[in-house]
């Protein structure tokens, strides 16, 4: 499945960023995910791993990504950055290489054990307190919405208790933000406008794990 993923994202590299950053859902969800970076400060040195073509790289110093066709386009965006292109499950970086890590729209892709692993590496790279941002579809959401995927796109969900089962021996859920609560896809642009700080409100709120996303932040242990 990985050649699969990665060959995918190699053939829509040039229009990656149009297709899903350049209209009105792309951008809603762009807004809410730079609000938590604006907020979390994450500690220089940064690294984006799945960094694709280099969205967010503003807080990163440098980028990883398995393929060389999301990476070239990164290049261009961000000259002055240093990218790798590397599997994330195996990176070249030495042990406490990075004072924090994060990875946008990955996990939700891979299956699960993959991503545990994934976790497992950025444990090596990250000195103790280091700190790991990462996003993820919400299992509350899709559970009690009854949501399966067809294919390996957007298929993996997590749910806090299954992290803090899995990670509580070399990890601590520092903090946890929702993404996306309404169906923005769903609205006009007018609307969408409206609705957004309101969504805001609800993805800080005691119903923020009922997002459609979750983003949170690793503290290693």
């Amino acid at each position: 499945m990985q050649q699969e993923i990665t060959q995918y994202y190699t053939d829509i590299a040039d229009e990656y960023d149009k297709s899903r950053f350049s209209h009105t859902y792309g951008q809603y969800i762009h807004a809410q995910e730079l609000r938590i970076f604006n907020k979390q400060k994450l500690s220089l040195p940064c690294l984006s791993l799945g960094c694709g073509t280099g969205r967010m790289m503003e807080f990163a110093s440098i980028g990883a990504d398995i393929s060389e066709a999301m990476l070239k386009v990164a290049k261009y965006k961000y000259p002055h950055k240093e990218f790798i292109c590397c599997d994330a499950i195996q990176t070249p970086f030495s042990p406490a290489s990075f004072q924090s890590v994060f990875c946008l729209h990955l996990f939700m892709h891979l299956e699960v054990n993959k991503g545990i692993n994934i976790i497992k590496e950025i444990h090596r790279i990250l000195p103790k307190g280091g700190l790991f941002l990462f996003d993820f579809p919400s299992s509350y959401r899709r559970n009690f919405l009854k949501q399966s995927s067809k294919n390996w796109h957007a298929a993996t969900h997590y749910s806090l208790e299954f992290l803090q089962e899995k990670l509580s021996s070399e990890w601590q859920i520092k903090s946890y933000t929702g993404v996306l609560f309404f169906p923005v896809h769903r609205l006009p642009a007018w609307l969408s406008r409206i609705v957004l700080p309101i969504d805001n409100w609800l993805c800080k709120s005691f119903l923020r794990k009922y997002a459609s996303y979750l983003m949170v932040v690793l503290e290693k242990k």
